[in-house]
């Protein structure tokens, strides 16, 4: 109520946390000074109420109407109402969407009718209105409001999908309602979508059931939906239950899905099947609920909500082969539906949603086909065949060998056909050097041949002089990320660069120039923070114990990694032992060496902490170490070396004067790679949603071999060359080794990889000598069915083991090794398993550029092996005993007695054993 004088006036509006005029016309009594004063009275507690725009002016003579009133909302009508100024009796209004200006909206001249039926109105939309009175003479009142108003939403037809793109912070989606007002959309992404989402947040606290009402949908006809969406809860205690509800007459509310929380709900894609009674109605909603007491959670987070129809269609067709006809076993899937190939190349794939899909077919030892865009059609049979192709690879040369002066330069070139081939042979190429990096662990292979001429870290090139020891090189380039929104790993596969989404499950592909290609989710993954590239997948965790195993080039799940025990976030991948270094404890150490099956090799206490991503570095001298980018702190980047020893920080780099970062940006993802600058290693790293930075380590000891191009697709029947560069500045005199890796999706496969073995001499070559013997001795009896080889290797060259039988030099080769760098050749290693008692031979071939030696051939003789078998009876009574254990030492070969007391244990490798029979009761 308002006061003027002596009396106070109450208003006929009601507060509805919408800003609503209010007009009063005083008339004094006596000349005086007059106050105005406000008093509050409400039936229920009160939060606060606001006060604006107060004006005080003397009446003109056509007064404002005042009371602006709207009813009978339809979805394209409302009924304004209004109290007359005085005795009026026309009236102007103007209207528009909500915050217009006036002289802008849309003006109705000459109204004589109060109330007003406004017409013509657009749905589900907020309008504002003013009222002007006309009291005839030209004679015009001020304009009188606004008053707010929004149009009924119209029911809405399936498939449905929101995920709250473009709602105001603070509000819900039009057509949607909340029976309190802790729903409301949010600048977050804790669902596992993309900002903004919807939230019910705990403040301010009560106990009962709050809902978040969908739109109306016309649900006639249907039996069943699908309702699916992405949410995430953060729990603080118990008891409460959350869920979906339906209803068909927005009054009686039926629950279809709940839980009762005892911990957080990691961010996931739920699935809500609704085929209840409140299905087929023409006014079906559906609520997402809370009931309990709020204070019992901090945030229930949903985004990428949808509502579908649950109709179903069928997939099917046949898989061949141009030449060979059918292909059995041919994997055709989309998703979760798959189906395989029958002995005639039929597939079908059965209850299907009805939905658009991209269909995907593989065959071990053919090329994929996938098709975009295949519909499936309620109630019918969409037929799709698929021809698939195969791409043969061959290589020429095997092997490439080159010789050049100190300084000098010289070119060969290796050539990759498909000429058997009947689809396109797509491949990739790096070089990979032999270098001497052994591992600390005990259980790592042997060390390889020292790398000739790779230079030293050259202190402080840059000429920064941080606060910190400064012994990094120069920045060579930065550039912004195309998505701000939670932008963090960040990799490079050797052809392309590669960032991660922290939100969400998202990853953006660059060029090595840093031009963006595309965007691409991994389906079954989720987000990811740090990043790391194996030489073939790509690994990431969102901050837990799981480690996707992740295929970028066909944007697929491989595999998880299970870290148990660990919050993952830190993470890189060591070549030298083929395992992953982690932040065992999300920001924190300490450090750990994880194998590809989760389990911890090692455990390196650290000081260091706010960790936000790792990089192994085994190319520095003095090398391996880790690399971590701290502080996770806005507006602080620095780059720590830490000691795989001591876990010491040994090293501390600030890059802040670089003056390269985004106010308030953190630290993020942290790469080593040789693939953007050519010559060099170089850091790559991440500013979280801000910018990626590239900065010089060391000089790239590979810088001596190059190739060009790096992939290529080869159509069947043609050839692709690449050019092999050698460099030999600044070189010593000495052999370099290396191999190109060439992967492909070739029918001759050994696991997808080709290698070419490199070789450059520098200087006077001089030819290999001849390997000297060392195990199994010539003429050895009893070698093992996987025996391990080993010998003298009197040259710095190429060696290759031969295994043939027969009498040279009438000989069937069993096995020949790929070219190698090394004096020992563990054949369990192939997985095969050679003959028992049967003769073989071996020798070691031996190569560089300036010839090639054979060993002498080598003589051995596999292990037999024979038959246990025997009586056991009762020493007292004479008869046979059923059920005794008889065991072997060494060997723990086990029998039992069958009921006539007799054994058997087949298969046993020669050899001196101790035999021991057991039954329980005797001796």
């Amino acid at each position: 109520a308002v006061q003027i004088g002596n009396s106070f006036v109450t208003s006929t509006t009601t507060t509805d946390k919408i800003y609503r005029p209010f007009k009063y016309n005083f008339v004094p009594d006596v000349s005086d000074d007059y106050y105005f004063a406000i008093r509050v009275t409400s039936t229920s507690a009160l939060w606060y109420l606001s006060f604006d725009d107060f004006n005080v002016q003397y009446s003109p003579s056509c007064i404002s109407p005042s009371d602006l009133t709207v009813g009978s909302i339809t979805t394209n009508s409302a009924l304004l109402g209004w109290s007359p100024g005085a005795n009026e009796t026309v009236w102007n209004i103007e209207y528009g969407p909500v915050g217009f200006e006036l002289g802008q909206g849309t003006l109705i001249t000459d109204i004589t009718s109060n109330p007003y039926l406004l017409s013509g109105l657009t749905s589900a939309t907020k309008y504002d209105f003013y009222i002007q009175s006309d009291c005839g003479g030209g004679e015009l009142s001020l304009w009188f409001g606004p008053a707010s108003f929004t149009t009924e939403c119209e029911i809405m037809e399936l498939p449905f999908f929101q995920n709250f793109t473009g709602v105001a912070v603070g509000a819900i989606p039009v057509c949607w309602t909340r029976t309190h007002f802790n729903w409301d959309v949010q600048s977050s992404s804790s669902a596992g979508g993309k900002k903004p989402e919807m939230r019910l947040y705990w403040s301010p606290s009560f106990t009962g059931l709050t809902l978040l009402k969908s739109p109306v949908f016309n649900t006639v006809g249907k039996a069943e939906l699908l309702l699916e969406f992405k949410h995430y809860l953060n729990h603080y205690g118990t008891p409460y239950k959350l869920g979906v509800k339906t209803s068909s007459d927005g009054i009686t509310w039926n629950t279809v899905w709940q839980v009762s929380p005892s911990a957080h709900i990691p961010a996931e894609t739920k699935e809500v099947i609704i085929n209840n009674s409140d299905v087929g109605s023409p006014t079906f909603q559906f609520a997402f609920f809370f009931e309990g007491n709020t204070s019992k959670i901090k945030n229930w987070n949903i985004d990428d909500v949808k509502l579908f129809a649950n109709e179903y269609g069928t997939l099917s067709g046949y898989v061949t082969e141009a030449i060979r006809g059918v292909i059995e076993g041919a994997r055709v899937f989309s998703g979760s539906y798959e189906a395989f190939t029958d002995a005639t190349g039929y597939y079908e794939i059965a209850d299907m949603i009805v939905d658009v899909y991209d269909v995907t077919c593989e065959a071990d030892g053919y090329v994929s086909v996938t098709e975009v865009g295949v519909e499936i059609f309620n109630n019918e049979v969409t037929g799709l065949n698929f021809q698939l192709g195969i791409s043969n690879i061959s290589i020429d040369p095997e092997f490439i060998s080159a010789s050049a002066e100190p300084g000098g330069t010289t070119i060969e070139t290796l050539t990759i056909s498909n000429l058997e081939g009947t689809a396109p042979l797509t491949w990739r190429a790096r070089v990979k050097i032999l270098s001497d990096h052994q591992s600390l662990l005990p259980i790592l292979t042997q060390q390889q041949h020292k790398i000739i001429g790779a230079d030293d870290v050259i202190p402080n090139p840059s000429g920064v002089k941080p606060d910190y020891t400064d012994e990094m090189l120069d920045l060579l380039a930065y550039f912004p990320v195309v998505d701000d929104d939670g932008t963090y790993g960040f990799v490079c596969d050797g052809d392309f660069l590669y960032t991660g989404n922290r939100y969400y499950n998202g990853y953006d592909k660059y060029s090595l120039d840093g031009e963006f290609i595309e965007h691409f989710e991994i389906s079954g993954a989720g987000k990811t923070n740090d990043l790391t590239y194996d030489g073939e997948y790509f690994y990431g965790s969102p901050a837990n114990n799981i480690i996707y195993q992740m295929d970028f080039k066909n944007k697929t799940l491989v595999s998880t990694i299970t870290a148990a025990g660990n919050q993952v976030r830190g993470i890189s991948y060591d070549p030298d032992n083929d395992a992953f270094w982690i932040t065992a404890n999300n920001f924190s150490g300490p450090f750990k060496l994880i194998s590809r099956t989760g389990e911890t090799l090692q455990t390196l206490t650290t000081t260091v902490t706010g960790i936000s991503g790792i990089a192994y570095d085994n190319v520095s001298a003095g090398g391996p170490f880790l690399w971590a980018y701290t502080p996770t702190l806005a507006d602080q980047h620095k780059l720590v070396k830490v000691d795989l020893t001591t876990g010491a920080a040994i090293q501390t780099f600030d890059l802040m004067p670089y003056g390269i970062f985004g106010t308030e940006s953190r630290s993020g993802g942290l790469e080593i790679t040789n693939a953007v600058v050519p010559g060099k290693w170089t850091f790559i790293g991440c500013s979280q949603n801000d910018i990626l930075f590239v900065v010089e380590l060391t000089d790239d000891a590979s810088a001596w071999v190059s190739i060009a191009p790096k992939q290529g697709v080869v159509e069947p029947g043609s050839s692709d060359q690449i050019e092999v560069g050698f460099d030999a500045t600044n070189l010593e005199e000495g052999i370099y080794f290396a191999n190109i890796n060439i992967t492909h999706n070739g029918q001759e496969v050994s696991k997808g990889v080709i290698t070419v073995p490199v070789e450059l001499f520098v200087g006077a070559l001089a030819p290999p000598q001849p390997a000297t013997l060392i195990s199994p001795a010539n003429n050895a009896t009893l070698v093992s069915l996987q025996p391990e080889f080993t010998w003298i290797a009197n040259s710095s060259a190429f060696n290759r083991l031969i295994i043939t039988t027969g009498t040279p030099p009438n000989t069937t080769t069993i096995y020949t090794s790929p070219w190698f760098i090394g004096d020992s050749f563990d054949f369990a290693s192939t997985g095969l398993i050679l003959d028992k008692k049967k003769n073989y031979n071996w020798q070691v071939n031996t190569m560089n550029s300036a010839g090639s030696v054979n060993s002498p051939i080598w003589k051995f003789q596999t292990i037999g092996s024979g038959i246990f078998k025997g009586l056991i009876t009762d020493s007292y009574s004479g008869l046979p005993l059923e059920g005794v254990e008889v065991t072997t030492d060494p060997g723990n070969y086990v029998a039992f007695t069958d009921n006539t007391g007799n054994y058997t244990i087949e298969d046993v490798l020669e050899g001196d054993y101790t035999l021991t029979a057991n039954k329980d009761g005797y001796n």
